[in-house]
């Protein structure tokens, strides 16, 4: 990613931190990082920070009512590339359990 943001400096790259995917309270998986769902916006800044987040990308977070994650559907994990306009340019589909990202450097920006 740091590559492309050399590359690219006129685009704005965010990380939009959505729900838990294996909170320990829903859906435990044994996972490394062991989260409840978040109750409060805090709470879920809170577990982004963890992660180290916020110390490589700008961080969004979406809101509570999960309005980001309704009308994206980023679950289990995406990167989308928007124009000036907001339109999708680039809707990334993981495949094989991999998010392969040489859809940016294909992409027209």
């Amino acid at each position: 990613m740091e590559q492309f943001a050399a590359d690219h400096p006129h685009i704005r790259a965010v990380f939009i931190y959505i729900e838990e995917a294996h909170a320990v309270d829903e859906w435990p998986i044994g996972s490394e990082v062991v989260e409840n769902q978040a109750k409060t916006l805090q709470e879920r800044f809170a577990a982004a920070q963890k992660l180290g987040l916020s110390d490589k990308w700008e961080l969004l977070l979406d809101s509570m009512d999960n309005s980001f994650s309704k009308a994206f559907s980023p679950w289990p994990f995406r990167y989308y590339l928007f124009d000036g306009e907001g339109k999708a340019r680039v809707i990334a589909e993981p495949i094989g359990a991999a998010l392969p990202i040489g859809e940016l450097w294909e992409a027209e920006l």
